[in-house]
């Protein structure tokens, strides 16, 4: 995916996170975290605000790295099913430590 294509991919995916077009593991560990923040964390306004703006910042950039791994990987190995999660190689890693 080139640098162009990806400036107009993201902000359509940012679209249909926001309306709730797309749901995935993604958002709904997004709304997790906004939901403990806002009922367990007693954070003044200002603080609340800045942890918001910080984490905003970090879901874009894992986001936008997203894909540039992927496609790295994509050229690396083009032969890789469709139906690869690389979180899988993290669960699994973490189930042999149990």
């Amino acid at each position: 995916m080139t640098n162009q294509q990806k400036h107009f991919f993201m902000p359509t995916l940012e679209t249909f996170y926001e309306k709730q077009i797309v749901r995935d593991e993604f958002s709904n560990k997004e709304d997790e975290l906004w939901l403990f923040i806002n009922k367990e964390l007693n954070l003044k306004e200002d603080q609340r605000a800045n942890l918001r703006e910080l984490l905003f910042d970090i879901f874009e950039i894992v986001k936008w790295k997203y894909f540039e791994f992927g496609e790295m990987a994509h050229e690396m190995y083009e032969g890789v099913s469709d139906n690869c999660n690389p979180l899988d190689k993290f669960r699994e890693k973490d189930i042999e430590t149990i």
